[in-house]
């Protein structure tokens, strides 16, 4: 198995262009990854507005005492029980 190494060119020019073209990733790389870390930090900032919004919302509903259709808050149920011994 014939093993190959890398070699670094000694040619000035080619290394300038490789060092060009390396910032240039690098820079696109990092503006790209800024832009993807903004978008996750925005979803996560409007997600905890949601939350943060239907919890207030059930609260306010549960403090005034008007539950959602379907549920038994703040309903009372009247009845007559007998102990036997």
């Amino acid at each position: 198995m014939r093993t190959q190494y890398y070699l670094p060119t000694r040619n000035p020019l080619a290394q300038i262009f490789a060092t060009l073209a390396f910032v240039a990733v690098a820079a696109v790389a990092a503006i790209f990854g800024a832009f993807i870390l903004a978008a996750v930090i925005g979803l996560g900032a409007i997600l905890t507005l949601i939350v943060a919004a239907r919890v207030w919302w059930l609260r306010r509903r549960l403090r005034h005492g008007k539950a959602e259709p379907g549920t038994n808050v703040g309903t009372t149920i009247e009845g007559e029980y007998r102990r036997y011994r």
